[in-house]
């Protein structure tokens, strides 16, 4: 007889349907406490709500819940967090991530605080992948804005953020998979070119190769088992506990070895192993036909879940 109720809400355009039975396999083969359901994001799961809710409940949802909804349970859904929302979650909770300010049109950056190079990027929170994210010499802030337009000005809010500085001018970005406070899936883009110094650039940083637009240049894509950067994806559930899926971004310093978040894509989008386009080009980038192998990712899932379900069901 189950003593816990684990509900696994699936969205067929993030993840796909196969990844969560193998999880749920594995769970009610471990745990025979445990009963588990899975179901549509957008479906109504009439019977699922009425079974699950005979037990004490734990429904995870990588993504925010659409239609379906619990009778009972505690509920750990991802949702969009605008990335200056993140960034604040993250410095309260003392998650090690690059010191950060809004910037406001009238506003002067201080370059004894922010270094002589910054990171500007758009605070909303469904951009991605480079996307309004500009590497800048901090004095020309303002002429940024300026080449960018009124329009650009008037978005609102515009984060300026410390540039962590890699070790060989090589860009670099590590992508950390963490459910829960497990680590699923790790692994590490580097640009094969190297950039120059600093004042080889001009004020806006044209054609220097950072973490953001490291894609758009050669990259070499690897596993990472840093044991530095996981601790660090680990970190971030003293931010996001609710948050149960997140995408991290890390970037390594140069010249202390630290690490830093520089966000944690918290929609539920960044599920790997499922987006036929994108697990094609990532297995051919890896050379390996399994993307969950590597890390035992399933099994590992499955374990996340079983110690949140027994803690935080209700």
């Amino acid at each position: 007889m189950a003593d816990y109720s684990l509900v696994l809400v699936h969205n067929p355009y993030c993840q796909a349907l196969q990844d969560f039975e193998k999880i749920a396999a594995i769970v009610r083969s471990t745990a025979p406490d445990i009963e588990v359901f899975i179901v549509g994001h957008d479906h109504i799961g009439s019977v699922t709500r009425k079974q699950a809710a005979r037990h004490p409940s734990f429904i995870f949802s990588p993504g925010e819940l659409s239609v379906f909804s619990p009778r009972r349970g505690h509920v750990a859904a991802g949702r969009p967090i605008p990335k200056l929302e993140q960034m604040r979650m993250m410095q309260s909770a003392g998650v090690s991530t690059p010191d950060f300010t809004e910037w406001t049109e009238d506003g002067v950056i201080d370059e004894a605080r922010f270094g002589p190079v910054v990171i500007v990027k758009s605070g909303a929170p469904f951009t991605s992948h480079g996307q309004n994210v500009f590497l800048v010499k901090t004095r020309a802030i303002a002429t940024l804005a300026a080449s960018q337009g009124a329009a650009w000005r008037a978005g609102a809010p515009w984060i300026v953020q410390q540039f962590i500085m890699p070790v060989d001018g090589r860009a670099h970005n590590y992508r950390v998979l963490n459910l829960l406070g497990e680590n699923l899936f790790s692994i590490c883009k580097r640009s094969h070119q190297a950039n120059g110094p600093v004042s080889d650039y001009d004020d806006l940083m044209t054609g220097y190769v950072h973490h953001a637009v490291a894609r758009l240049s050669r990259v070499e894509t690897t596993f990472a088992d840093d044991e530095d950067v996981l601790e660090t994806a680990r970190s971030v559930e003293k931010a996001f506990g609710d948050i149960p899926l997140r995408g991290c971004d890390i970037v390594r310093d140069g010249a202390t070895g630290r690490c830093f978040v520089l966000e944690v894509n918290p929609g539920g989008n960044t599920w790997v192993f499922s987006k036929p386009e994108a697990c094609e080009r990532m297995r051919r980038q890896l050379g390996v036909d399994d993307l969950a192998a590597r890390f035992n990712s399933f099994e590992r899932a499955a374990q996340a879940l079983i110690r949140a379900t027994r803690a935080r069901a209700v």
